[in-house]
């Protein structure tokens, strides 16, 4: 493609099981209220939700609604977390965690102003000189950071990546590679403020954001499982709340030119951004 993209994702940490049924699923982020085009079609509506990427709309999603919030069996589920009637919210996650284990959520309370202000850092981070995000490469002794050569199914990604994970100390405010943040997978590294302004900042209230939402949609899973608050079950909510280990993946998907000899090897399939793969974690936020 000639086209470059960015990704996000946020993946939830958890060291505990709960319910009966798989929870890792899928989570797509991708509501932004302007951009949202409703043609009524009858007895439909059809929602088609787009996304800005480069200066170019680009259509995310289409959806069918009867207008009573369900969703029919051959599409991709559609979640409004503004839904006054409780009820009919945790039977809709329950029937698409249990069916489809992906869905997309509309209404979910991170402030547009932000998402926007992260795309727009994410991009700047992206758009340094690459010797500059060489600095803040991962290595064998800290996992987070940049890199731009991991393997997925053997086969090089075609992209570049940030990872940022929660601090050690689980205070943001403690400079990075202060001791009290050392943990399994490392420091978290982040370019100065004068190579890229306000690119912290933006970052970790856009994870707060990220991790607050999770242990929404959490409990709201775990209640359409029959778990009540109080309970010893919903203990284990409060422990993940406290203790994730949650960490934040920033994926840019350069354009790859394949008439470039360099780029395409002979006989090979052409290169993909990521093979495909199953994602680690609880839960998987994604913001495309």
């Amino acid at each position: 493609s000639s086209v470059c993209r960015y990704i996000t994702l946020f993946r939830a940490g958890l060291r505990y099981n709960i319910g009966t049924y798989r929870l890792l699923f899928l989570h797509h982020i991708c509501l932004v209220l302007k951009n949202i085009q409703m043609t009524f079609s009858n007895p439909k509506v059809i929602i088609e939700i787009k996304s800005e990427i480069n200066g170019e709309n680009e259509v995310v999603m289409t959806n069918n609604n009867n207008g009573n919030n369900s969703t029919p069996k051959d599409e991709i589920p559609v979640i409004d977390l503004s839904n006054p009637n409780t009820e009919q919210l945790l039977q809709q996650i329950l029937r698409a965690c249990t069916t489809w284990g992906f869905f997309q959520l509309i209404n979910h309370d991170i402030p547009l102003p932000l998402i926007q202000s992260y795309r727009d850092s994410k991009a700047r981070f992206f758009s340094m000189p690459y010797e500059t995000k060489l600095n803040l490469k991962r290595n064998a002794q800290n996992a987070r950071g940049y890199f731009d050569d991991e393997l997925t199914k053997r086969r090089r990604d075609w992209k570049e990546a940030l990872d940022v994970g929660v601090p050690g100390s689980r205070k943001w405010d403690t400079a990075d590679f202060d001791e009290s943040n050392a943990c399994l997978d490392g420091f978290n590294q982040f370019p100065t403020q004068e190579e890229c302004p306000d690119f912290r900042e933006v970052t970790v209230q856009y994870f707060e954001e990220c991790a607050k939402l999770s242990n929404r949609l959490a409990r709201l899973m775990a209640c359409a499982l029959g778990i009540t608050e109080g309970s010893d079950d919903a203990q284990i909510l409060d422990r993940m709340a406290l203790d994730h280990t949650s960490y934040l993946r920033m994926n840019y998907y350069p354009p790859c030119d394949l008439n470039d000899a360099s780029t395409v090897i002979p006989d090979d399939p052409p290169p993909l951004g990521i093979s495909p793969h199953r994602d680690a974690g609880f839960l998987t936020i994604l913001l495309q």
